[in-house]
């Protein structure tokens, strides 16, 4: 190792204690609270839980419906899509509409956990 940076090391070791200061209790206590990690995850929890009520009252998404039903797979239409009458084909969207009472019970589930996370953090 070089000399220049052995003596640079010795030192900055040697003068380590005087640039570092003190850390009283107090100061301890305070970096300890402000620096917690049960802090961030509080409010985490709280913004995870607005965010969840956002959505609360709104409807569900559509669905894309695909269906075959009645399909022959025995007999002398077996297979075909047209061979027998009962066959059925579908495609559409599915729109689920819950009543509004339900709706309204959701946005009140939401806002009553907003507000418990916001108490207990």
């Amino acid at each position: 190792m070089n000399p220049f940076y052995m003596r640079a090391l010795v030192v900055g070791v040697l003068a380590w204690p005087a640039w570092a200061s003190a850390l009283t209790l107090d100061d301890a206590l305070r970096l300890a609270q402000n620096n917690a990690p049960s802090l961030a995850a509080e409010s985490a929890k709280l913004q995870a839980a607005t965010q969840a009520a956002i959505p609360a009252g709104e409807l569900p998404d559509p669905k894309l419906v695909v269906g075959l039903q009645n399909f022959p797979i025995g007999g002398p239409n077996r297979g075909t899509l047209y061979g027998d009458d009962m066959t059925e084909q579908m495609i559409g969207i599915q729109q689920q509409v819950p009543s509004q009472d339900k709706r309204k019970a959701r946005i009140e589930l939401a806002d009553a956990t907003v507000e418990r996370t916001a108490a207990e953090g």
